[in-house]
């Protein structure tokens, strides 16, 4: 039915190079296999045939000859011959570079041995160097503690006795303090009481005085009163009588009026004298009475004023008796201070006692603290040398890592013309399969698949040389698996070295903390170390940075190196079992 005229959905696969020369379908029609002029052989399986596949019966004999070309065999046999002797030589050269590794990484490992047998005995004299004047040190420490002990046992002993000494001193004071207090206090009480009693009696004369004169004064204002009443009444007599006698007189003695008018004149002249002096008197009298009722008043108010200074005193003896009462309590308050300000030093000499003992332990701490400090820091010398000395230990190392792997780099150089052999060898074997297809196709002809069996036989040669060949492969990968063992070994062997650097190194960073702590005790040493610290651990940091990118390094070429030689292995035995 060409050409076919439908359009069929497909998919294009490009597996060959170059332009497809032969296509076969096999008995069963499950697979296809096409070949190609660059001699690629692809077999491709064929599905969803809709049951146009041939049904063999499970009967079905297939032939056990092998059709191969006489051509064919010979270049096949001449290629394996080649190959074999390509193998021979491959081993040969393999083997004495394995011998060489061997005796170089004895060599190696010889040295290594010595050198860490070397750092081991140097490390041991100087912790044996340590150990003596660490014991020397603590020694005479002891020795300083026991003197520093006795030393401070007898000054707290004088101490003691000098402060019993001062406390009976204060005591005594205290004592003689308080007898003057109560002396003093009996003395203001005498003179308070004798004061109040001479002041009460003051008063009490001052009034009597004031009272006695004031009856004489009483007495003296009425004998005045009476003195008057009877001189008013002599006057009031003497001007009735001189009223009835003029009366009498004037018709009884007109003619004597006149003789006598003169003398009556001249006595009213007196009487009106005397009544003026009289006035004048009575005005005196009045006068005086005033000034006396002024005087009494002054009186009333001055016992007024002695009333209220009595009060005023009163009070202030009362404000005395209070400010006694106060001084009293701020007395007793002060005792009591000066009690708590006592128990207040001693517990203050308690803690000069115990500031003095921990000034003593912080020296004594302080000065082993310097010393170890200072061995500390000749210990960071002698690591700093080590580190030196490491560094130059690892650039070795470095220089034997760099030279294994360019051994190694020619291992793989050798692992891949051994692969590219073992591909010729695919190649071959595919292009008998090829051969062995296309003899197949002359099944029904007896004569030709005999011819075409011969040039199989002629081209690719006997089965003993494949059972040679199948033998050489054996070898060749035990001796891979022994080379991959003795790979393991030594990566195995290097680890262990690693663990051993890192755990010196975690020993280094012990000490160096164990330095920091120090150097936190004591400022003037700090900036130093820590600049020292940072030192180290910026080298250890390279050094790790360093050392992991080695071992990454290796590690990745050597598992590159193990998972090709793997897969080459695969390679070859997928064939050699469908053969």
């Amino acid at each position: 039915m060409l050409p076919i005229m439908a359009e069929i959905k497909h998919k294009e696969f490009n597996m060959h190079n170059k332009n497809i020369t032969k296509m076969c379908m096999t008995i069963d029609d499950s697979n296809l296999i096409t070949c190609s002029t660059d001699g690629s052989i692809c077999i491709w399986k064929i599905k969803d045939a809709e049951g146009k596949k041939v049904i063999l019966n499970d009967q079905f004999a297939y032939s056990d000859d092998i059709l191969v070309n006489a051509s064919d065999l010979k270049n096949k046999i001449e290629n394996i011959v080649e190959l074999k002797m390509r193998v021979n030589e491959l081993e040969r050269e393999s083997k004495y570079q394995i011998t060489q590794l061997m005796k170089s990484k004895e060599q190696q490992i010889q040295e290594l041995n010595n050198n860490h047998s070397i750092v081991m005995k140097i490390l041991e004299n100087k912790n044996t160097e340590i150990t003596k004047k660490h014991m020397a040190d603590k020694s005479r420490l002891e020795m300083e503690l026991n003197l520093l002990k006795d030393s401070h046992a007898q000054e707290l002993e004088e101490l003691e006795a000098n402060y019993n000494k001062k406390l009976l001193h204060e005591y005594e004071k205290y004592d003689i303090l308080q007898k003057e207090l109560i002396k003093t206090n009996s003395e203001l009480e005498k003179d308070m009481n004798k004061s109040e009693f001479e002041q009460n009696e003051k008063l009490q004369k001052i009034v009597d005085q004031y009272n006695v004169k004031l009856d004489e004064k009483d007495k003296n204002i009425l004998k005045l009163k009476e003195q008057l009443i009877k001189d008013k009444q002599t006057m009031s007599d003497l001007m009735h009588k001189v009223e009835e006698d003029a009366d009498r007189e004037v018709l009884e003695k007109k003619a004597n009026f006149v003789t006598k008018l003169r003398e009556l004149k001249q006595i009213n002249l007196n009487l009106r004298g005397e009544l003026g002096s009289y006035k004048m008197k009575a005005k005196a009298a009045s006068k005086e009475a005033e000034d006396l009722g002024s005087l009494i008043e002054k009186y009333e108010e001055d016992i007024a004023q002695l009333k209220v200074s009595v009060k005023n005193e009163e009070q202030t003896i009362i404000g005395l008796k209070k400010q006694i009462q106060v001084r009293d309590d701020i007395i007793e308050q002060k005792e009591s201070r000066i009690f708590e300000e006592k128990l207040k030093m001693k517990d203050l000499e308690k803690q000069l006692l115990l500031t003095k003992e921990n000034i003593s332990e912080l020296e004594l701490t302080v000065e082993p603290l310097i010393m170890e400090i200072q061995e500390k820091q000749k210990t960071i010398e002698n690591m700093e040398s080590e580190m030196l000395d490491m560094t130059a230990v690892v650039k070795q190392m470095e220089l034997r890592i760099s030279q294994q792997r360019d051994k190694l780099n020619a291992c793989g150089l050798e692992l891949d013309k051994k692969e590219q052999t073992i591909r010729d060898v695919n190649r071959v074997v595919k292009n008998i399969q090829v051969d062995i297809n296309s003899a197949s196709e002359h099944y029904q002809n007896s004569a030709k698949l005999k011819d075409a069996v011969k040039d199989l036989f002629i081209k690719y040669g006997n089965t003993k040389t494949f059972g040679i060949s199948k033998d050489e492969e054996h070898d060749t990968r035990m001796e891979f698996t022994r080379q991959r063992k003795f790979l393991e070994q030594s990566i195995i062997s290097l680890k262990k070295r690693v663990n051993v650097c890192a755990k010196k190194d975690d020993s280094y960073s012990k000490i160096m903390e164990e330095n920091m702590i120090l150097i936190d005790t004591i400022n003037k040493l700090r900036q130093e170390l820590k600049q020292n610290h940072k030192k180290y651990e910026n080298l250890k940091s390279i050094l790790k940075i360093k050392e992991s990118k080695n071992h990454t390094t290796t590690k990745q070429a050597k598992n590159n190196n193990l998972q090709k030689a793997i897969t080459n292995l695969d390679t070859v035995e997928k064939p050699a079992l469908g053969t």
